[in-house]
């Protein structure tokens, strides 16, 4: 049983501790990235994986007290701490106009947790340049990943930019592996990173990483598509467009390393019955949500209508336990409630 510590105490936003936001990538002398992918051991061994996702809703360092606590609550108690807990719009002020925004915010939410509930988080992120990711001016939103003790995250495939030089403490061999590899320069993509000549304008990346729990190794992606409100109207076709190229992107990654077990999370800003989906679902790829769903549940309201926008998807080496809508917050029209979105989550047994 976990213990609980309800006094809502120390919720400053300085840090009681600093958990790591680089990915620890060792030593290895190995030719590529792929070699520092291990293959997956101990065959007789069921072992799984419990996985969240949650469009926070712009939340950030002026996230109120409550908010704040609501986050920690949302983890500990109705996620029931999952493994790993993907996290959309979590952003940052800046504080210089010409270094990366990190995700101080998320530096409280890990120590909170340890504190409140002897959970032991650490978060991974790709911290943005200011303004670089579209979304609400100033807010500087990202994707985040947030990983349960004893898991980790071994490597942030996509944290390399090739159009900059490669940090001098990647090992050689490596760095040239992520500069061939153009399926992994998220950063530049026109889908992403923007294109006038297409129309495409700035939207934050994927955050794409390899987990490692129990001796076993899953590619993760954390989404968050471009949007589908479109001001003026006109731009919504573009935005579509653009979505596609994102959706088409990251199905093109999970392809890349089918041999490992995938999970694809998020707010895709789309329908389970648009291209986006269709494209993210290629063969092999399935969403979890598809037989856990009621005629009443959905992630979040757009235009007043309830619908799903939110997903975890996954290929054929893992096997799907269970999969949930947590219907909290939609159901209630509150200014304070903590997002618009409803979180997800699911659970897997990693196949033989």
């Amino acid at each position: 049983m976990l213990k609980i510590n309800r006094s809502k105490l120390n919720l400053s936003l300085e840090p009681s501790i600093e958990p790591s936001i680089e990915p620890s990538i060792g030593s290895s002398t190995e030719s590529s990235i792929k070699s520092i992918i291990k293959p997956i051991i101990d065959p007789d061994i069921k072992l799984g994986v419990h996985i969240a996702s949650f469009n926070a809703c712009n939340f950030g360092e002026w996230s109120s007290p409550e908010k704040i606590q609501a986050l920690l609550n949302l983890i500990a108690i109705e996620l029931n701490a999952p493994d790993i807990i993907g996290l959309q719009e979590i952003g940052a002020k800046a504080q210089l106009q010409i270094d990366n925004v990190p995700a101080l915010v998320m530096q409280n939410i890990c120590a909170q947790l340890l504190e409140q509930y002897s959970l032991v988080y650490q978060y991974h992120e790709i911290a943005p340049q200011p303004d670089e990711n579209g979304g609400e001016q100033g807010l500087n939103i990202r994707c985040v990943f947030l990983v349960k003790a004893p898991a980790k995250i071994s490597i942030i495939l996509n944290k390399f930019d090739i159009s900059q030089d490669i940090s001098p403490d990647i090992p050689p061999d490596i760095s040239k592996n992520i500069s061939q590899n153009n399926a992994l320069s998220v950063h530049n993509l026109s889908c992403f990173k923007g294109d006038p000549e297409l129309g495409f304008s700035p939207s934050r990346p994927p955050l794409v990483a390899i987990l490692e729990i129990d001796a076993k190794q899953i590619l993760i992606i954390n989404c968050h598509l471009k949007s589908m409100r479109a001001h003026p109207k006109k731009l919504g076709r573009i935005y579509k467009k653009q979505r596609h190229s994102q959706a088409q992107y990251i199905a093109d990654i999970a392809h890349q390393y089918a041999h490992l077990p995938c999970i694809i999370l998020g707010d895709m800003n789309d329908v389970p019955s648009s291209k986006t989906l269709s494209l993210l679902c290629q063969p092999d790829l399935n969403s979890a949500l598809d037989k856990a769903l009621t005629s009443n549940e959905h992630t979040v309201k757009h235009g007043g209508r309830p619908v799903i926008l939110d997903y975890i998807i996954f290929n054929h080496h893992l096997k799907l336990q269970n999969a949930k809508i947590h219907m909290l917050h939609t159901q209630n029209p509150s200014s304070n409630r903590l997002s618009d979105h409803n979180p997800i989550s699911a659970s897997f047994i990693i196949k033989q």
